[in-house]
């Protein structure tokens, strides 16, 4: 009780009944209260990436706001902890209204950033956090829900920080959740590239697959996944980072906006003035695993860069092209491979290779193995 001091007198402002608010028998009257009321990313005009972090104070109440100072931190590892601070300033308020603070910050920024105001009245306004990455940094790469009930089913994450030439960081995985079931302290830390997979049974699991070369965890509270329509969500620290439909009729899953794509020195953020979609700035591509088939469909997402363009192929290992997936210019495209040949024909199981190319570059090649059964 350091600062309730004896009565001399009730203030009528003060409230003896909400939590935050000093106590109306204090002789000590209350103070302003300031709120952070948004944070949002604007681009630096002619600047490649670079740009301002912009907060919004409010005051609320009578009298002089306090004097308090606001800090921006960043959590690059998306573990609920600014561990890294990026600027501070004192804030110039009036007596009421709003005041707008804005914080140069480079195209280097990573992760979450949490705007924080010294404690006041109500210190539930005093934080706001906004994330900030290229993509997603967490992503659902492959999935098998159980075709006949005792199969294994399982879903792999992969942390693609260092994707498309992205400073890669480890992510801390306890605040995880898949399909809002927490994954908890056994989940522990994911490298950049490094998999995780997530199944109902690890015994069916490791009698299905045997050893492999990645992490398996069997979440608590798992909860069964339907081979039709099902919407698979995958949150990171309390934001959705990615979310994936899977629709066996269409033939191959599709993909769910995971709600804030776009980044510093990638355009506006969601939500906020200008934003436009998400502007891709450097040419690569990813594949959601290493087997296609009729049952089972191979994803290979593609970006291009303004003024490029790509065509998609697959050959077999003599070198003959078996399969033209297409190609395209600018922008983000999702190609789905089934395993069949061009003339619409499953392709003998086996290895094959599948190739990007561009103009005036190397071209880019994976294997890939054909299953008949997917």
């Amino acid at each position: 009780f350091r600062r309730f001091l004896p009565s001399a007198g009730a203030w009528g402002t003060g409230d003896s009944s909400t939590p935050g608010f000093r106590n109306s028998r204090s002789a000590r009257r209350p103070e302003t209260d300031l709120g952070i009321v948004d944070v949002t990313w604007v681009p630096m005009a002619g600047s490649d990436g670079e740009g301002f972090l912009q907060v919004r104070v409010e005051s609320r109440g009578a009298g002089a706001p306090p004097a308090l100072r606001l800090t921006l931190g960043l959590d690059a590892d998306w573990d609920g902890e600014a561990e890294t601070p990026l600027d501070s300033a004192e804030v110039a308020m009036p007596v009421s209204g709003a005041a707008v603070l804005r914080f140069p910050v480079g195209a280097g920024v990573r992760g979450i950033v949490q705007a924080r105001l010294g404690r006041d009245e109500d210190p539930g306004n005093d934080s706001y956090l906004l994330p900030v990455e290229p993509g997603r940094p967490l992503a659902i790469t492959e999935w098998l829900p159980a075709p006949t009930p005792g199969d294994a089913e399982w879903v792999e994450i992969r942390n693609r920080t260092a994707d498309a030439g992205g400073i890669g960081r480890r992510l801390d995985l306890t605040r995880a959740a898949f399909n809002g079931v927490l994954l908890g302290g056994k989940a522990g830390g994911l490298e950049p590239g490094e998999l995780l997979v997530l199944t109902a049974s690890l015994e069916r699991f490791r009698a299905r697959y045997g050893a492999i070369k990645a992490r398996v965890l069997q979440p608590a509270g798992w909860k069964a996944l339907r081979n039709l329509g099902d919407t698979l969500t995958l949150s990171l620290a309390g934001f959705t980072v990615d979310s994936m439909v899977y629709d066996s009729k269409g033939g191959s899953p599709g993909r769910e906006a995971s709600g804030y794509f776009g980044a510093a020195g990638e355009g506006v953020l969601p939500g906020t003035p200008g934003y436009a979609g998400d502007p891709v700035r450097e040419d690569a591509w990813t594949l959601s695993g290493r087997v296609a088939g009729p049952n089972r469909p191979l994803d290979v997402e593609v970006r291009t860069r303004p003024g490029g363009a790509y065509r998609l192929r697959v050959f077999d290992l003599e070198g003959n092209r078996v399969r033209d997936l297409g190609g395209g210019g600018p922008g983000r495209r999702l190609h789905a491979w089934d395993g069949r040949g061009d003339s619409g024909s499953v392709l003998s199981p086996g290895p094959y290779i599948l190739c990007l190319s561009r103009e005036g570059c190397r071209p880019r090649r994976a294997a890939v193995v054909v299953m008949e059964d997917g």
